[in-house]
């Protein structure tokens, strides 16, 4: 699958991987990204949590990806991701480097 940095105004195309830009803040509206400053100056950010709650709403939810990181970023989201149809992978706990995100990510069920 092809894989590519999303940016403002990309439309989002099936079978394709696309990677949040380090820094910023992604969320998808009528089948387009759009890319922003992390709206979080302080504390965890929660880039992830934005992306699903945009994609939740999508008419193709798609699949999202947990891999290792900290805090519970994105956790909340996940159940009306899955509720919409989003299915979710969760990279395991032996292999991550910092297991606080998955972790998260399995207790959501």
């Amino acid at each position: 699958m092809p894989v590519e940095l999303a940016c403002a105004g990309l439309r989002l195309q099936p079978n394709h991987i696309y990677v949040l830009p380090s820094g910023d803040e992604m969320a998808t509206s009528d089948g387009f990204f759009s890319v922003r400053p992390s709206s979080k100056l302080t504390g965890w950010k929660n880039v992830f949590t934005v992306f699903l709650d945009s994609f939740s709403h999508s008419r193709h939810p798609g699949i999202a990806v947990v891999l290792s990181g900290l805090d519970r970023d994105g956790a909340s989201a996940l159940k009306s991701f899955k509720k919409n149809g989003g299915i979710t992978i969760v990279q395991s706990l032996e292999s991550a480097e910092r297991p606080e995100m998955p972790r998260a990510a399995i207790q959501t069920g």
